[in-house]
């Protein structure tokens, strides 16, 4: 099966490989004619690349030689990412003072003489590895395929890997023009500039250049979309000229334009090769409703529909039943494998990473995302976040049934899905010699210069071989077993961009861990972990760093503020951490903080979350150290529009009283969905902007021992859930939460109530119109239940747990309010004790 990882990795290259992107990489300059010669070879290569995917099913030379390829180019990848890290790093050592730049320089690690010199030596020893891989390549008599994709996201990739099996063509290229006629634009696309250079060059350059692309080459060129205005004598006259500079190309080359005006198509085309495409007949659409109405049923069919509704012709659809049916006989994988072929490059090697995770698993949309950010896989375009580039691709795997049962959890996890066994195995196929998944039962067998590796078996020991074996490793995941090797060998996996880890006894990571300068993503999991250590500034592309079920966890690094490419930060929201890092809000492209410890004497304000734009949830805790109205309302919450859970969190102290202008000072933005309250001190906790929060869908209030009545909660449009622990003095819900006329609705939304230790209420409220669940535990003053309770159509279940009088009084047959409860469906009432 072809690999993945060439196509995405030689396309990578050749954008970065500009000279456009070697100014980001001062330690570079100087090797300018190098790196040229790096790039005008992949471009070589890469016109050839699909042919040599195909050819190497049958050619066993041709699949080494991609194999050797491969190799190389990763070592080009390393490279450059190296000289991108080293810049950061220098600037990293200017920022923190003279006193580090005077050890960088007397510093084998950091001096920058020999760090350019490193670089320098890699550059040229890779440069005669590509000369000689390029020089193999006549040997095969590879067909050009050149691949030109308009800027139109996902889908026009799609169109051009439609192209793709058209071998008889030296060049193929697919053209979204739209309804504005850029030449200029549609040249690009055609010639595969950048639009720095494009910018520089006339329209005479312009079509001197795709002159000089097509000159004696054989052709097929896709207009698609075109939306000419042939009454325009300006639009005409440039359509001439472009139709003048595409007849130099040699005899066989094919121009395709697609419209949806049939007066411009007799304009522009020949009449005797007009082809009017008609609508489909009443049987056909028949049969395709049948199959979107009653779907079918095994993951191979399901693979199949995904793929059909991408082909937009005829022909396209038989060939594809055609070799369905002659690859289904061989068996289902081989038949899977026709929609992996159609995956665009970037695509495949997003789909076959998830071969390191387990059968049945549930797979985290926001993790996979931020794993295959970490590895390089998603292509930039433009200023469009690789974040949002990302949910396309899930979105796109999704829709062709590479991945199914996706759900929303909740505000935390957000969108799961999960993988049909079959495309795992699939993807696990593909994979065969980059990863190395070791599961319990499995005889351990890691390949030569494997990229990613797996665990999730108890117990694991990496012997020497296995570590020889590993000196490549991009990616290691360590799942549910105790990390038992030595945690400062993982620091000779120098190349690793994702490390994740679960149950390493270590109180902190060794300090060489500065060595892993590639490392984008980095999850540690239920550890004894204390402290990290400085030394992970050094870590200058970290982008994700997740330190989750780590209790003990008490400080973060004083410089983190220096690691600017961090995008989430999760610690997680039980440990011991009593402030931030001053200068944290210099994270600037920081997008998830799970929480934010305001310190008292020591450690960054509250302010400096102010200018953050965070997405997803977050907790403030010690806001009893808030210095009044003016610093709490200094963290903006109001202008965060992204935020949808805010947890707001005081001591336990019992001497502390909040101050409610504080309260008053937080107020969160009107789309908040989730407001958790922990330890608050105060009386009543009823601030003015909790009215405002017409999105909320559920309230929780902890261990708010002193407040003794709630906030009109019943006034909340959107509010789905209750939950009230350990509120000791609380009486009663607010005295408003009684209608004000016959029309108004109090709860109109209200699905679950939970009332748990609440040892002073007396009672609740009788509007709850839409309640389906309620639980009572703990509530020993609590009298009675609301006689309304027996009008509350959608209830079908309540709980009454140990509850002084009212579990005697919802005693089955017996009890006072047995009969306004008997009716639902299910009832657990348990005695006090």
């Amino acid at each position: 099966m072809a690999d993945p990882i060439i196509s995405a990795l030689v396309e990578d290259l050749v954008g970065r490989l500009t000279s456009a992107a070697i100014q980001e990489y001062g330690l570079l300059r100087g090797l300018e004619k190098d790196l040229s010669a790096l790039n005008k070879t992949f471009e070589l290569i890469q016109a050839v690349l699909y042919d040599a995917e195909e050819k190497q099913k049958t050619q066993m030379d041709v699949e080494v030689w991609l194999k050797t390829l491969k190799s190389a180019s990763l070592e080009v990848e390393n490279v450059l990412d190296e000289a991108k890290t080293e810049a950061m790093i220098r600037r990293l050592h200017r920022e923190m003072g003279k006193k580090y730049r005077i050890r960088a320089f007397f510093s084998y690690r950091y001096n920058p003489v020999m760090v350019r010199f490193r670089i320098a030596h890699k550059v040229k020893n890779i440069r005669k590895q590509l000369e000689d891989i390029d020089a193999n390549r006549s040997r095969f008599q590879l067909i050009s395929n050149t691949r030109s994709e308009d800027g139109a996201g996902i889908g026009s990739k799609r169109e051009t890997s439609s192209l793709m099996p058209l071998t008889h063509f030296d060049l193929k290229c697919w053209v979204y023009v739209s309804s504005v006629f850029d030449v200029k634009r549609i040249i690009k696309a055609i010639c595969g500039l950048e639009d720095k250079k494009l910018d520089e060059m006339s329209l005479d350059e312009l079509m001197r250049q795709l002159q000089n692309k097509l000159e004696g080459k054989k052709y097929v060129i896709i207009m698609d979309d075109v939306w000419l205005n042939h009454d325009s004598h300006e639009d005409m006259e440039k359509w001439e000229e472009l139709c003048t500079a595409l007849s130099c190309g040699a005899k066989g080359s094919t121009v395709m334009v697609t419209t949806r005006k049939e007066d411009l198509a007799k304009r522009v085309a020949i009449p005797e090769l007009l082809h009017n495409v008609g609508v489909l007949s009443e049987k056909d659409s028949w049969s395709i409703f049948k199959m979107l109405a009653f779907p079918v049923r095994g993951v191979g069919e399901n693979s199949l529909g995904s793929l059909m509704s991408t082909k937009e012709t005829v022909e396209k659809w038989q060939r594809v039943n055609k070799n369905f049916k002659l690859n289904i006989q061989d068996n289902v994988l081989t038949a899977l494998r026709l929609s992996y072929d159609d995956l665009p490059p970037h695509m495949k090697i997003c789909f076959a990473y998830c071969c390191v995770f387990s059968k049945g698993e549930e797979l985290s949309k926001d993790t996979l995302i931020e794993l295959w950010i970490a590895n390089g896989f998603i292509p930039s375009q433009g200023d469009a976040s690789l974040y949002e580039l990302g949910e396309d691709i899930f979105d796109c795997l999704v829709g062709r049934s590479f991945f199914q049962d996706v759900v929303e959890k909740n505000l935390y996890i957000g969108e799961t899905c999960k993988m049909h066994d079959l495309m795992l195995d699939l993807a696990r196929n593909v994979m065969t010699h980059d990863c190395a998944v070791i599961g319990p039962g499995k005889e351990p067998i890691i390949p030569d210069k494997v990229l990613h590796l797996s665990i999730s078996c108890e117990a694991f020991e990496f012997s020497n071989q296995y570590l020889k074996n590993l000196r490549s490793v991009r990616s290691m995941l360590v799942f549910d077993m105790f990390y038992q090797s030595s945690i400062r060998q993982i620091s000779s996996h120098v190349y690793l961009r994702v490390l994740y880890l679960n149950r390493i006894e270590s109180l902190t990571l060794p300090e060489s861990i500065c060595k892993l300068i590639h490392l984008r993503y980095l999850k540690i999991y239920w550890s004894k972990i204390e402290v990290l250590p400085e030394s992970i500034i050094y870590l200058q592309n970290l982008q994700t760093l997740i330190l989750e079920g780590c209790d003990e966890l008490r400080e973060l690094p004083k410089g983190l503020r220096y690691m600017r490419n961090l995008q989430r930060l999760d610690v997680g929201y039980f440990n011991k951490l009593k402030h931030m890092p001053v200068g944290i809000k210099e994270l600037t492209n920081l997008r998830r903080l799970s929480k934010f410890a305001v310190g008292r004497d020591k450690g960054a304000r509250i302010g400096e979350l102010g200018n953050m734009n965070l997405v997803g949830k977050l907790m403030l805790s010690g806001l009893e150290n808030v210095g009044g109205l003016r610093e709490a309302e200094s963290a903006n919450l109001k202008d965060k529009t992204n935020l949808k859970s805010l947890t707001l969190q005081w001591t336990d102290d019992e001497r502390s009283e909040t101050n409610d202008s504080e309260v008053e000072g937080l107020e969160p933005n009107s789309g908040l969905q989730e407001l958790i309250i922990q330890k608050y001190m105060g009386r009543v906790i009823s601030p003015s902007w909790l009215v405002k929060l017409v999105n909320l869908t559920s309230i929780q209030f902890y261990e708010v021992n002193k407040c003794e009545q709630l906030p009109p909660l019943g006034k909340l449009p959107s509010l789905k859930r209750i939950q009230l622990y350990n509120m000791n003095s609380l009486k009663c819900f607010d005295d408003h939460d009684t209608a004000t006329s016959k029309d108004e609705i109090l709860f109109p939304s209200l699905q679950e109530l939970e009332i748990c230790f609440c040892w002073s209420l007396v009672s609740l409220p009788n509007n709850f119109p839409k309640l389906q669940s309620l639980k009572i535990e703990d509530c020993h003053k609590l009298g009675s239940l609301p006689d309304e309770i027996q009008s509350f159509k959608d209830l079908n279940q309540i709980a009454i747990w140990r509850c002084a009088i009212l579990s005697r009084r919802c005693e089955k047959g017996i009890g006072e309010d047995w009969p306004k409860i008997f009716h639902i469906p299910h009832i657990d009432i348990q005695p006090p004790l």
